[in-house]
């Protein structure tokens, strides 16, 4: 088990900050700890159930973890690496003395 501390935490899809949130956490709630992982910043993450059972994942730094919490099965593969954010780029006009491309006007 883990209680969340004081300040509240995030509830991530998996152990790292780069990964989406999945809930909010609140002071003083309490996450049953299923698996402990690494993530890529280093930090050691828990993956938890709510009581609602949600199924996430929180960073020990939020939170107080008991021994049992502190002996789970340990992720030996990493969680998979989330779907970058691709932007759009935005449209951009001619440079000066260059052609935008060939357009037809029709009436």
């Amino acid at each position: 088990m883990l209680k969340i501390g004081q300040g509240g935490g995030n509830f991530r899809e998996g152990p790292g900050t780069v990964y989406g949130i999945v809930a909010m956490l609140g002071a003083g709630e309490v996450v049953t700890v299923t698996k402990r992982s690494v993530g890529p910043d280093g930090r050691v993450w828990y993956q938890a159930t709510t009581k609602d059972g949600k199924v996430g994942w929180v960073s020990e730094s939020i939170g107080k973890a008991s021994l049992a919490a502190q002996a789970a099965p340990t992720l030996e593969k990493p969680v998979a690496t989330p779907k970058p954010v691709v932007a759009t780029p935005e449209p951009q006009s001619p440079k000066s003395g260059e052609t935008g491309g060939q357009y037809s006007i029709t009436r």
